[in-house]
């Protein structure tokens, strides 16, 4: 447990450094939120690609994989599709996000929609749906840290731990 725990540090220290030694300070929001607009549409398909599978397969695709059998090869298609459609459309996203100013999805909707009150309806929207991936999430991890310490702390432990470390 001390070893598997002990690497994990490790590595997290090594990319605090990382980021530490490269920090660049942002000088607006949209600095902050949308990288200066410097990501071109390649570099968002693929970042979406990285975070999202990755994501997915960990939390959700695996147990579908055990329940579904040969079914659950359709995340594949659907994956590679998902980056297609992002790729066509994060060019005109992007155009439209330099030329209105928009740095977020309700930015976007108020622009669409000519409402203001439209933002927080996407906010909400945004954080309600986001709460079963949290769920998971904090799940997956839960279950990642009961097997890093080798069964030596149990799920409950291991997500509290998740949740507040000690």
């Amino acid at each position: 447990m001390i070893v598997t725990f002990g690497l994990l540090a490790l590595f997290f220290a090594a990319v605090v450094w990382v980021l530490q030694r490269n920090r660049t300070i942002d000088q607006s929001f949209t600095d902050y939120a949308v990288g200066g607009r410097s990501f071109g549409a390649r570099y968002q398909a693929m970042s979406f690609l990285n975070t999202w599978y990755p994501g997915s397969m960990f939390t959700a695709f695996g147990a579908l994989s055990v329940t579904a059998g040969v079914m659950s090869f359709y995340v594949l298609s659907y994956s590679l599709l998902t980056v297609v459609l992002l790729f066509v459309l994060a060019r005109p996203v992007w155009i439209w996000g330099k030329a209105y100013d928009l740095r977020t999805q309700g930015d976007l909707f108020a622009l669409r929609y000519g409402s203001r009150h439209i933002r927080t309806v996407a906010a909400l929207i945004g954080i309600v749906s986001g709460l079963p991936w949290l769920v998971l999430g904090m799940q997956a991890l839960g279950n990642l840290f009961q097997a890093m310490s080798l069964g030596a702390l149990s799920f409950s432990t291991s997500v509290v731990v998740v949740i507040r470390p000690h």
